[in-house]
């Protein structure tokens, strides 16, 4: 079974009907018949801080019955991954520490990326 790590951005464009991939992320979900997601700590936090502040008030609650519905757990960092995410860090100046930590848990997970965030996609094909 693919491993698949769910970035903020596509979270976000799959629970806010008003957002323009909206229907691209309903798609691309359920093309791949996702049974189980894969969500670190740091994805959670962000993704909950953006909707927060950039989506409508319910979005919050739609993300956590979200996460309950799917019986997601949500996984931890490691040492590992932050020095790699490190790393990666200090090679893509345009990225966030987030992003790094997104792309050193793919590649040492061998994982795939669900982003609409471009800078993460290429990022990701060049580390």
């Amino acid at each position: 079974m693919e491993k698949i790590i769910i970035d903020t951005s596509f979270l976000v464009a799959l629970l806010n009907a008003n957002d323009n991939l909206h229907s691209k992320a309903k798609e691309a979900f359920f093309e791949r018949k996702i049974s189980k997601i894969q969500l670190y700590d740091y994805i959670y936090s962000e993704t909950l801080t953006v909707l927060r502040y950039k989506a409508p008030e319910h979005q919050c609650e739609s993300f956590l019955r979200f996460i309950a519905g799917f019986q997601m757990e949500i996984y931890l960092s490691n040492q590992k991954k932050y020095s790699l995410a490190t790393q990666y860090f200090h090679k893509h100046k345009k990225l966030s520490f987030v992003d790094c930590l997104i792309i050193a848990t793919a590649k040492l997970e061998n994982a795939t990326i669900l982003t609409f965030d471009k800078q993460l996609q290429k990022a990701f094909k060049l580390s």
